[in-house]
C-alpha cells in the first residue's frame, strides 16, 4: 500500500480583513494534513476543510489545523469529513484572541477552542473538544462528544457579563456526551500561597464552588468564591428539567 505522506499549509494574512481558505484532503495509510493560519490584525475569515481519501477503505489521518485570528472580530471554521471507516488523530486548535469571535469546529478529534478577549460565540464538534471563554460574556456549546468547558480566572465574569453554557451534557443525556466544567486552573484561596482546589458542596464561603437555580431564567449559576473581588459565575442554559440540585462533584475538574 501507499505509505502515506504529509502536507502542510501556512498562510499569513497581515493587518486588513482577511479571507484565508486552506483545503487539504487524505488519500493514503498514514496521511498527514497540517494546516496553519494566522489572520493578524483586522476582522478575518479563516476556514480549514480536512477530508479523508477515497483510495484507501481505512485512512489512518493524522489532521492538525492551528488557526489565529489575531485582533479584531474573528471568524475561524475547523471541518474535517471523512469516511466512516476513517480514523482521525489530533485536531484543531482556534484561538480568538482580541475582539468579539465565532470559532466553530465540525467533525471529530480532540480540539480546543479559545476565544480570547471579547464576546465569543463557540461550537465544538462531534469529539472531545476543550472550550475556552477568556475574558468577556461569552456563548459556548460542545456539541456531542465528552467536552471540558474551561474557566481559568474569575475576573470579568460578574452576573452581569457571565459566560453561558448552552448544552452541558451528561450521562443521562448521551447524544450531547458527558461533559465537565474546569475550574482547576483557578486558585481557589488568593489569600493563602499556593493554588488550593474548590471544594464542591451547597455552601458558599471561600474555596467553595456551588449551583444555584437562576430565580429569573430557565439557567442553573455555577458559582465560585476564592475569596478575591471577583465571583465566578456561569449560566448552564441547556433548556432540560435538570435543576441545582442534580449536579454533582463529578461535573467538575476543581
Amino acid at each position: 500500500g501507499d505509505p502515506g505522506g504529509s502536507l502542510e499549509s501556512s498562510a499569513w494574512g497581515g493587518d486588513g480583513n482577511d479571507t484565508i481558505s486552506l483545503i487539504g484532503r487524505g488519500g493514503s495509510l498514514s496521511d498527514d494534513i497540517i494546516h496553519a493560519a494566522y489572520g493578524e490584525a483586522g476582522d478575518d475569515t479563516i476556514t480549514s476543510r480536512i477530508g479523508g481519501g477515497t483510495n484507501y477503505p481505512d485512512d489512518y489521518l493524522r489532521a492538525d489545523a492551528i488557526l489565529d485570528g489575531g485582533a479584531g472580530n474573528d471568524a475561524l471554521t475547523a471541518a474535517t469529513a471523512f469516511d466512516p471507516e476513517d480514523v482521525l488523530v489530533g485536531g484543531a486548535k482556534l484561538y480568538g484572541r482580541a475582539g468579539n469571535d465565532i470559532l466553530r469546529v465540525y467533525g471529530g478529534g480532540e480540539n480546543i477552542l479559545d476565544g480570547g478577549n471579547g464576546d465569543d460565540m463557540i461550537t465544538g464538534g462531534s469529539g472531545a473538544d476543550r472550550l475556552i471563554g477568556g475574558a468577556g460574556a461569552d456563548s459556548l456549546r460542545g456539541g456531542a462528544g465528552n467536552d471540558a468547558f474551561v474557566f481559568q480566572w474569575m475576573a470579568g465574569r460578574t452576573a452581569a457579563i457571565r459566560d453561558t453554557i448552552h448544552d452541558f451534557g451528561t450521562s443521562e443525556a448521551s447524544r450531547r456526551g458527558d461533559d465537565v466544567i474546569d475550574v482547576s486552573a483557578i486558585d481557589a484561596n488568593v489569600n493563602r500561597g499556593g493554588n488550593q482546589a474548590f471544594t464542591f458542596g451547597t455552601q458558599t464561603g471561600v474555596g467553595r464552588l456551588w449551583v444555584e437555580d437562576d430565580p429569573d431564567s430557565a439557567s442553573t449559576l455555577v458559582m465560585a468564591n476564592n475569596g478575591g473581588p471577583q465571583m465566578l459565575v456561569i449560566a448552564v442554559q441547556d433548556w432540560t428539567s435538570r435543576e441545582a440540585s442534580d449536579w454533582v462533584r463529578g461535573d467538575f475538574v476543581l
